[in-house]
């Protein structure tokens, strides 16, 4: 499933190009809507029972799709008993990153941890976190904490397999979130002195009240309603 947000160049005939003749299918937001948004449409109208999500500055190394529908289908050997699973299987799948730029051992974890390029997950889990959030305020902020705010979500209720090898690879390029916090990436977590402006503070704080509402929301219908 392609998910066209908005684009205003080539990008919708190199789409159709692409997906002729394929198993592709091609899906266009007339408007920009956001990262959350086209991912949530892109789940919506798709039909497999493992989601994984790849976006423009992104790629899935070859073995990929393999390697973690492998996992995801492969019962977990010690369950961990504060956590959802699917039965006797995973939730998600997350494994390693590959990034060209060094980064500071914490902040690859962190990266890894947050973005879903390296993720797989069941379709019922991602129905039951409700996607990711398209609020304003996660648009409109500089830092694209939609993923770390559905990672969140995620790890809090479900149990997630981690696989310890890069099965995908994030590319920076000018402009895109990793170029915007290269310098940060390569100190040590509070260590790189950064100016976040007003409005990002502001938002930055909306944000975490979403986060809490939506928690709870998730607290209150799962079979574990008591986790810290």
């Amino acid at each position: 499933m392609l998910v066209d947000d908005g684009s205003t160049d080539e990008t919708p005939i190199c789409l159709a190009e692409l997906a002729q003749g394929s198993l592709y299918r091609v899906l266009r937001h007339e408007t920009n809507l956001g990262i959350a948004a086209a991912r949530n449409t892109g789940v919506r109208q798709s039909q497999g029972q493992g989601i994984s999500f790849c976006d423009a500055d992104d790629c899935f190394l070859e073995t990929h799709l393999f390697q973690v529908l492998g996992v995801l289908n492969r019962p977990v050997t010690h369950p961990d008993p504060n956590l959802q699973r699917c039965g006797d299987y995973p939730a998600a799948v997350k494994t390693r990153v590959r990034i060209q730029d060094i980064l500071h051992p914490e902040w690859q974890r962190r990266v890894e941890w947050s973005i879903p390029l390296n993720l797989c997950l069941r379709r019922e889990v991602h129905a039951f976190l409700g996607g990711f959030p398209e609020e304003n305020a996660f648009r409109e902020c500089s830092y694209g904490t939609e993923d770390s705010a559905y990672s969140q979500w995620l790890h809090q209720f479900f149990q997630v397999v981690t696989l310890p090898i890069a099965t995908v690879e994030h590319f920076r390029y000018p402009g895109n979130h990793l170029d915007k916090q290269l310098a940060r990436f390569q100190h040590p977590p509070g260590a790189y002195r950064e100016s976040v402006c007003d409005r990002d503070r502001q938002l930055l704080a909306d944000i975490d009240g979403i986060i809490e509402v939506r928690s709870q929301r998730l607290r209150d219908k799962s079979q574990f309603p008591s986790q810290t």
